[in-house]
């Protein structure tokens, strides 16, 4: 139960800061912003580590941490972005709930049991819930060329973050281990591929947002990176990575609540799609 309230709420902290990133910081290039809020996430961390000292992550499951944060955080999200910029949000995150049932593969490839048929059930309903979600609004232009590129691109981020996820758990139930430590390496491996992304690529021009929209970026920041990072370190430690995975997915669905409860008009059929969603989260706890 733990582990399915983490990873929910890890979900509506993502959504809760896509609006808010929308909003403070179109400046910044995708791999500008990935490294720039995982540097002010590590100092967060490094703050709170200060001030409540935890053991560092056993020697035998550092290297799972690293490899699952260079994989899963680092390349998943240069993977990600490249396919937003070529097929736009919807279409990249439609192809991204694959990483649901790829976790679920990873996971019982890895030593995870099956997690059921309440469960199983209660996922498929999510993943098609959250793409009827998806498929409901106006589909975005394409860039000529760009599509089996866009493709490969969505299709890679999601077995990268599955692929993360699932090292990620099994170093956290190897040892038992503090989840703003493990947060910290993984995140730490993502911003080192990103770091070095920046350096390997042409010069880029630096430009920053304006002061005024600095409390809201950093709250982004603090929602969308650090917590959502502890949260869903978390949900992994308690959950089954497929499950955990299917659960990270419906962040979209959140989003359609924020939007409504912000005056925004929301279609009939999303709300249904939701409804679907609402019962597909009740089969995962009643499968516990």
């Amino acid at each position: 139960m733990l582990g399915i309230l983490a990873a929910s709420a890890t979900a509506l902290a993502w959504a809760i800061s896509t609006r808010l990133y929308h909003r403070a910081a179109p400046a910044f290039s995708s791999l500008q912003l990935t490294l720039v809020k995982g540097v002010i996430s590590l100092l967060l961390l490094a703050v709170v580590l200060l001030l409540m000292p935890v053991p560092l992550p056993a020697p035998q499951t550092l290297w799972w941490l690293l490899a699952s944060g260079a994989i899963g955080i680092g390349l998943g999200d240069l993977c990600f972005f490249a396919a937003m910029r070529r097929l736009g949000p919807r279409r990249a995150l439609q192809l991204d709930v694959v990483a649901a049932p790829l976790a679920l593969l990873f996971g019982v490839a890895a030593g995870s049991p099956w997690p059921g048929l309440l469960a199983g059930a209660g996922m498929l309903l999510i993943v098609v819930a959250v793409t009827l979600v998806l498929s409901e609004r106006r589909s975005e232009p394409l860039v000529a060329g760009a599509e089996r590129a866009g493709t490969c691109y969505a299709l890679a981020a999601a077995a990268c973050q599955a692929l993360g996820l699932v090292l990620s758990h099994l170093a956290m139930t190897a040892h038992e281990q503090s989840v703003v430590m493990t947060a910290v390496v993984r995140l730490a491996a993502g911003v080192a591929v990103a770091a070095l992304l920046v350096l390997v690529r042409p010069r880029q021009r630096w430009t920053w947002p304006q002061p005024k929209l600095w409390p809201t970026l950093l709250l982004a920041v603090v929602l969308g990176t650090t917590l959502a990072m502890v949260l869903q370190q978390l949900a992994i430690a308690h959950a089954h990575p497929g499950v955990v995975q299917t659960l990270l997915a419906t962040a979209p669905l959140w989003a359609l609540l924020l939007a409504r409860l912000s005056g925004e008009r929301v279609a009939f059929g999303a709300i249904g799609a939701s409804l679907l969603a609402i019962a597909g989260v009740a089969l995962l706890v009643l499968n516990r």
